[in-house]
Order: structure tokens, then C-alpha cells, then sequence
């Protein structure tokens, strides 16, 4: 297939697509390192994990605000506001991943913020991507939903991705209502979504999903199928295969339709 047009997709070339994609697995190994590093030593890990370390209300934010809120804490606020009115909005994502490790961070923009502020906002915004690309609808998404529309799925869903979820204001009490009527089949429920299992949820199809969120919120999604499949191989959102072609245009329907 033929490369695409380097035409833009709202601020962003398809070479800064390709960009933001690559750095998904940079950022999962980057979370993978530091989870680590936190369970091998007591003495380095205690100032991130000092009384107080929680993220459940991040999820009451949508991602931007989350982001917003995570930059602040990292001390790239302004880098945020330059990223974001330029022609470059990648150098964002690119500021995030390769942020030091935390021995030189000091407190934020202003100092007033302590380790384990910097862990929680970093672990909601990480696992709020989790779940758009393991679903398609970010966690704070879900959380509308459940509250909303009464859709104990969606809790689920995002209790999956992660278990601090529980720990929302209104998963607490949808939880405590289950326990004081008895609700046997939602307690079953919350017992197998806190196992993480997101059954038939392909892992292959994080970048997928990634990309067509963005391509959704920039308003480009009714861009034709033939065009946004070609983007996919190109910038390496789905592996380029002789079925490729095909499995992409159902894939782009299907989301289409969430």
C-alpha cells in the first residue's frame, strides 16, 4: 500500500503521529521500571508512598484536565502551554516519557508538592490511557456512565483497569449499597472486575485504539476508512499484514460505532 500524504491531522504530522504512538510501549516500560524500583527497596520507595498517595479523584477529571494537573505537578506547566500553542503538540508526550526519574524533581512549579503527589497523578493519567486502549472510553468516561445510566458494567470495566477505582466517591457508595441490600450478583461482579482480567480485549490493539480516539476527539474520524487505515500502517498502529486492509476497515467501523 501506498505511503499517506503528509497532510495533518488537526496540529499533527503523520510523522508526530508516529511519534505518539511509538512512545506507548517507551511509557509502558517506563511504568514498568518504576513499579518495580518501588517494590525493591523500603528506603528509596517510602517518599513515594507516604500516607496520603491516592488518585481516585483524578478520575473525576477528563483526561485533559488530568494531564494538566499531572504537568503541574512535574513542573512542565509551561511546557504544556508552549506544546499546546504550537505547531508541535508532541513535544508534550515526549516531555512526559523522558522526564528524570524524580531525583532531581523539586516539589512541582511552585515546590509545594511531595513524591508521592507526582506518583498518583502519573498512575491516574497512566491508567486512564490503560483504559483507552483496552476499551476505547477513558475511565472517567465509564464512571459517567455507571453514575449516570445506572451501568454497573462500566464500573466494572473501570475497576478492571484499575482497582483504586473502588475508591471513588461513587464506587464507594454503589459499593456499600450492594453490601447493605444484599445485591449478591454485583458483589460477583466487583469480585472478578478486581481480578484485571478485560477478557477478549485485545492487547495488540492499544495503538489502534490510541490513534482513533485521537483521530475522534480532533473530529477527523469520518475521514474515508481507505485514508485512516492507511494512516494505521503507515504510522504503525497495526501491524501490516496481508488480511490488514480488511481487519482495519472493520475495526474503524466498529469504532465508529461506540
Amino acid at each position: 500500500m501506498g505511503k499517506v500524504k503528509p497532510h495533518k491531522y488537526g496540529k499533527f504530522t503523520v510523522d508526530q503521529l508516529r511519534q505518539m504512538v511509538q512512545m506507548i510501549p517507551e511509557f509502558e516500560k517506563m511504568r514498568a521500571d518504576m513499579t518495580l524500583a518501588l517494590g525493591e527497596s523500603h528506603e528509596k520507595s517510602a517518599p513515594w508512598l507516604q500516607p496520603g498517595l491516592a488518585w481516585a479523584a483524578e478520575y473525576t477529571y477528563p483526561i485533559e484536565i488530568q494531564i494538566t494537573r499531572l504537568a503541574e505537578v512535574m513542573g512542565v506547566g509551561d511546557k504544556l502551554i508552549e506544546a499546546a500553542n504550537s505547531d508541535d503538540p508532541a513535544i508534550l508526550l515526549s516531555n512526559l516519557v523522558d522526564h528524570d526519574d524524580g531525583e532531581a524533581w523539586n516539589g512541582g512549579g511552585n515546590g509545594e508538592f511531595e513524591k508521592h503527589h507526582l506518583l498518583g497523578r502519573l498512575l491516574g493519567v497512566a491508567a486512564t490511557f490503560d483504559c483507552l486502549m483496552l476499551y476505547g472510553c477513558y475511565i472517567n468516561e465509564f464512571l459517567v456512565l455507571a453514575k449516570d445510566n445506572g451501568d454497573d458494567e462500566a464500573l466494572f470495566k473501570a475497576i478492571r483497569v484499575d482497582p483504586v477505582v473502588v475508591t471513588c466517591e461513587f464506587a464507594a457508595h454503589r459499593i456499600s449499597v450492594a453490601v447493605a441490600v444484599g445485591d449478591r450478583m454485583f458483589l460477583k461482579g466487583l469480585q472478578t472486575a478486581l481480578l484485571g482480567k478485560t477478557g477478549d480485549q485485545a492487547q495488540y490493539l492499544k495503538e489502534f485504539r490510541f490513534l482513533m480516539q485521537f483521530l475522534d476527539e480532533s473530529r477527523m474520524l469520518d475521514r474515508p476508512t481507505t485514508e485512516l487505515s492507511s494512516l494505521c500502517l503507515e504510522i504503525g498502529a497495526y501491524d501490516d499484514h496481508p488480511n490488514a486492509v480488511k481487519n482495519l476497515s472493520e475495526l474503524i467501523r466498529k469504532f465508529r460505532m461506540l
